[in-house]
């Protein structure tokens, strides 16, 4: 059994008075044998109760049901929601940010869920579940509407729901990478943006005005935006098709690091390197993804800030559920310069 498993079997037995306040638990070996289960499952799914103030432990004498069980069970749960991203582990900015997200609401009493964006609340989460932290779009969101359970989203790919959102300075960001890569002499820089039929392009929206801002307060040239899908052909035919033109682009500023590394892959495979035949920048400052040898100039941000401020807004807006939702967020963010952009800088 996983600790999650493990858990929700013990907060089960809380909540319908298997266990009752007061009451001594059985050990962690006894609760091995029971369960099935290693004794670090049992003792992290103890731990984990004990931290939310379910269960309390006396030297000496053992584990027991808090006197006020009942009081914190009552919609103590809160979740966050994650892209699995191809894998089922949180990648690094995820844990970092869950690390800190877990952090937060155990001191508030709460009890935290992490959840895969496919993966489904049970019918016991969902009567517990007193808010949710998103990083993404999610099939489950039509269910929280419904319950009016407050979400706060920390997603770089848009919030169409209307539900408060902490996000980076996207566009005070992308200002900073282009005005560097205007300093660093690049002076045709085409921007590449989210396609449009397979994503929600709100986010993008301040990225790519700012790329046209910085260019026309400087009198550079203003392309139109590259739509980007690496899986559609015309894609790769589009690229090409800018690179054969007589004065192609001498950079591309690509306001997400995932696509910005897409883009220098296929720069790659039709021969031209980076930086030396052509410039590229991203933005967010997803090193986990770069290629060897090639950081990208990129604008990072403080992914515990994020958390924290979103973390404070969920807690304020579920004590006042009668206020108005919190009102959207932005942290700022700091330029990267790194090898990917390296002219003699004026």
């Amino acid at each position: 059994m996983l600790v999650r498993q493990v858990e929700e079997e013990l907060l089960h037995r809380l909540k319908t008075g298997q266990y009752i306040p007061g009451e001594k638990l059985p050990s962690i070996r006894e609760m091995c044998g029971e369960f099935g289960c290693s004794y670090v499952i049992a003792f992290r799914a103890v731990q984990s109760l004990k931290q939310s103030g379910c269960l309390e432990t006396f030297k000496g004498s053992g584990t027991f049901v808090a006197r006020d069980v009942q009081k914190r069970l009552k919609k103590k749960l809160l979740a966050y929601i994650f892209d699995k991203s191809g894998t089922t582990q949180l990648n690094l900015h995820d844990s970092l940010r869950y690390t800190c997200f877990q952090r937060m609401i155990r001191e508030a009493g709460y009890m935290d869920l992490a959840l895969q964006e496919d993966e489904s609340f049970s019918p016991d989460e969902l009567d517990n579940l007193a808010g949710t932290l998103i990083t993404l779009r999610t099939p489950q969101i039509e269910e929280l509407i419904a319950r009016r359970i407050p979400c706060v989203f920390i997603s770089s790919l848009g919030n169409p729901y209307g539900f408060p959102s902490v996000i980076p300075d996207f566009y005070q960001g992308s200002c900073d990478v282009m005005r560097h890569m205007l300093r660093c002499g690049y002076c045709d820089i085409r921007c590449v943006t989210i396609d449009s039929e397979e994503f929600n392009q709100g986010s993008f929206v301040p990225r790519v005005q700012a790329y046209r801002d910085v260019l026309k307060e400087r009198g550079f040239p203003i392309r139109c935006p590259l739509e980007w899908d690496i899986r559609k052909p015309e894609t790769r035919r589009k690229l090409r098709e800018i690179m054969s033109e007589p004065h192609p682009p001498d950079s591309f500023f690509v306001p997400n690091d995932k696509l910005a590394v897409e883009v220098v892959q296929v720069l790659g495979e039709m021969g031209f390197r980076v930086p030396e035949d052509i410039g590229v920048a991203g933005l967010e400052n997803m090193e986990f993804l770069y290629t060897p040898g090639l950081p990208l100039t990129s604008a990072s941000f403080d992914n515990l800030a994020l958390v924290r401020e979103a973390c404070s807004l969920l807690l304020k807006w579920i004590e006042h559920p009668a206020q108005e939702p919190p009102q959207n967020r932005t942290i700022p963010m700091s330029l990267i310069e790194r090898k990917s952009t390296v002219k003699q800088q004026l």
